[in-house]
């Protein structure tokens, strides 16, 4: 069986702001990728901001972008729905309002979240994995 991890936002625009170790990590991980329902919707939002920081054109990033749904799988809403109250309760208690649908895939799937955001480490019960272990090394986080 295939490890699971969850891969936040953050990890998603740091693959398509750089050919570094996240965008390695992404195409080359022993894991299944994961991400919620919306991660997408997020991402799209921020396409023009994405652009100007990795001084690319938007339609490079909009490219990478579809290149990255071809490559995770997206967690369908009924599996999170399930999850969810417990994950909002879990997000608010640790001042990490909006983190909810991570937490939800990561509780769902009983799988670590992969991100470079630290509210996630003040989150009750989530495993969290960094980008080494993603691509098959070890590494402390």
């Amino acid at each position: 069986m295939t490890p699971k991890v969850v891969a936040d936002a953050s990890v998603l625009i740091a693959s398509v702001m750089a050919d570094g170790k996240a965008r390695h990590a992404l195409l080359h991980s022993p894991y299944a990728i994961h991400v919620p329902p919306r991660v997408f919707e997020e991402l799209e939002r921020k396409i023009g901001t994405i652009a100007r920081r990795a001084r690319v054109d938007a339609s490079v990033v909009e490219a990478l972008f579809e290149d990255l749904r071809n490559r995770v799988e997206v967690v369908p809403e009924a599996i999170l729905a399930p999850f969810l109250p417990e994950a909002l309760a879990r997000a608010r208690e640790a001042g990490a309002e909006g983190d909810e649908d991570y937490v939800a895939a990561a509780l769902a799937l009983d799988a670590p979240i992969w991100t470079y955001d630290r509210d996630f480490a003040r989150i009750r019960g989530v495993r969290l994995i960094g980008t080494l272990a993603v691509s098959g090394q070890p590494d402390s986080g």
